[in-house]
Parts: structure tokens; C-alpha cells; sequence
């Protein structure tokens, strides 16, 4: 859903829904090696399904330049009892910003940042761990794009 306040301010926002739970039962993990030895390993993952809601907001400083921001909060995936050390997927807000410059009718530069406020897990038992582990993890991203039409 999205609105237009002004001729210059806009805002917006979605719900979504990411069908992890049949993608995401397993990660199966094989080798084979020249000498024997061969390897098969599954390690549960047992996610869940998502809930994603975004709401952003984007405004038009001038023709050519154009501010943007927005929120993500989602549902976690992850459950603690499969927690995998090496997939710390467990983010679960996220806060945007953006700036765009339309350097003429055709073409644009944009530049974002995004960043995945730190979120904490727990795993205290097998089938992915034999020792307890406590998973934190934050995330921050920047992106330089250029758009050309024609």
C-alpha cells in the first residue's frame, strides 16, 4: 500500500510473507573423497515461515534529488534448537536510508545504507551443537547504483 501525501512526499508500506519452512528443513552437507572416507551429513533447520512488515517513506527535496527511509520488522525463521553457528541469519529489524540524484530525464544515481540492529540466539543441546552457543549478530550494507533509461 502506498500513498502520496504531497506532490512531494510519499509513504508506504507491505506485509509479506517468505515460505521458508519447506525450503529450510535441512542443509545436507556431502563429500566424497578420492581415497574413501566419504562424508553425508544433515543438519536440521526446521525454520519457520516469515511475516515481514516494511514501512518507508521517500521525499523530493528538488526534481533531482530524493531522500529516502524506512523500518523492516520481521518474525524470526530461525529456531534456537537448530541454531547452526555458521548461519546467524537471526536479524530480525532492519532501519534504511537513501538519497537519489537524477543527473538528467534518463539517468539516476542512487546510494543506500541499511542496517540489521543486533540480535542474539542461544543453542544449548544438539542435533547442531554438542557444546552450548550463543549467536549475536548486526549487519550493516552500502549501495552505489547508477540507472541509465532508454
Amino acid at each position: 500500500v502506498s500513498h502520496r501525501l504531497t506532490d512531494k512526499w510519499a509513504v508506504a508500506a507491505d506485509v509479506s510473507r517468505v515460505f521458508w519452512k519447506n525450503v529450510m528443513k535441512d542443509i545436507k552437507v556431502g563429500f566424497e573423497a578420492d581415497g574413501g572416507g566419504n562424508l553425508n551429513v544433515q543438519l536440521p533447520q526446521d525454520y519457520r515461515d516469515q511475516t515481514i512488515l516494511a514501512l518507508g517513506t521517500s521525499y523530493a527535496l528538488t526534481p533531482e534529488w530524493t531522500l529516502r527511509g524506512g523500518l523492516r520488522f520481521a518474525s524470526q525463521a530461525l529456531r534456537k534448537e537448530t541454531l547452526f553457528a555458521v548461519i546467524p541469519a537471526i536479524p530480525t529489524r532492519h532501519l534504511s536510508l537513501g538519497v537519489s540524484y537524477a543527473a538528467s530525464p534518463t539517468s539516476r544515481i542512487d546510494l543506500a545504507y541499511s542496517h540489521a540492529f543486533r540480535a542474539s540466539m542461544s543453542n544449548a543441546s544438539l542435533p547442531n551443537t554438542a557444546d552450548p552457543i550463543r549467536v549475536s549478530h548486526s549487519q550493516d550494507n552500502a549501495t552505489l547504483n547508477y540507472t541509465f533509461l532508454f
